[in-house]
């Protein structure tokens, strides 16, 4: 996160990283310890094998529609720059929001359980109507770098 009077960046870059390689890794055992159970203990007990299957399906659900994203989030005097992709590693695809601050009607950050669920909500002006951006998850960013970003946003929207 580098902070100055003009400009400001905000990038999870690191624990976006950190994340990525966590879920995966989890998704991963979970079908490791599945695959073991049906190989060597598949006649003992059903619950056991549907709570497995439950542990993996609900990893990758929470993964893949979680709103795991690396985000960075830019903003100078003229522009609010906002590039993210998200950490599921099947279908990533970079995406990126672009707006000057004179489009820009209002952002607003929205909470959710902690980090997890919260999103970021882009408003603009365009042909006279409020057109809504896709909104961009930050389940990955810390409360810190979420605090940073309203702080952020706040700052170069109110300069306008």
């Amino acid at each position: 996160m580098s902070v100055s009077k003009e400009n400001v960046s905000i990038a999870n870059q690191s624990r976006a990283k950190v994340m990525g390689v966590v879920l995966t890794l989890a998704c991963l055992v979970s079908m490791v310890l599945l695959a073991v159970y049906h190989m060597y203990f598949d006649r003992h007990s059903t619950t056991l094998a549907l709570s497995l299957w439950g542990v993996m399906l609900g990893l990758i659900v929470l993964f893949y529609a979680g709103g795991f994203y690396f985000v960075d989030v830019k903003v100078d005097n003229v522009s609010v720059d906002i590039k993210y992709y998200s950490l599921f590693p099947i279908g990533r695809e970079y995406k990126r929001i672009l707006l000057p601050l004179t489009k820009i009607k209002r952002i607003k950050v929205t909470n959710g359980i902690g980090a997890l669920g919260a999103k970021l909500v882009v408003y603009a002006k365009a042909n006279g109507f409020e057109t809504k951006y896709p909104s961009v998850a930050l389940s990955a960013c810390s409360l810190s770098q979420i605090k940073a970003i309203k702080s952020a946003i706040n700052q170069g929207v109110s300069k306008e």
